[in-house]
């Protein structure tokens, strides 16, 4: 599902955990957010990156996901090379 991301807010969550229908999820502050899995559209799993729609779901956009995946993959294998100088 193709999202028009001028659509979507700048403000994003990502899932924690499942327990449940519930997302766990977290902000860049930490803050915690259960959200239903009901109100979340796309593929949902730990460590999917949400963004909240104008008509008040959730949307799951794996674009992000990837993303965020390869920053924190590229600062683990950065960190790791340091470690073994």
């Amino acid at each position: 599902m193709a999202v028009n991301e001028s659509a979507r807010s700048e403000v994003f969550w990502i899932i924690d955990r499942i327990e449940g229908t519930v997302a766990v999820c977290e902000d860049e502050n930490r803050d915690h957010l259960e959200i239903p899995l009901s109100s979340i559209s796309g593929p949902a799993e730990e460590g999917s990156v949400l963004f909240r729609m104008p008509d008040g779901g959730y949307y799951a956009d794996p674009a992000a996901t990837i993303s965020r995946r390869k920053r924190i993959y590229e600062k683990q294998r950065a960190l790791f090379r340091k470690s073994k100088e």
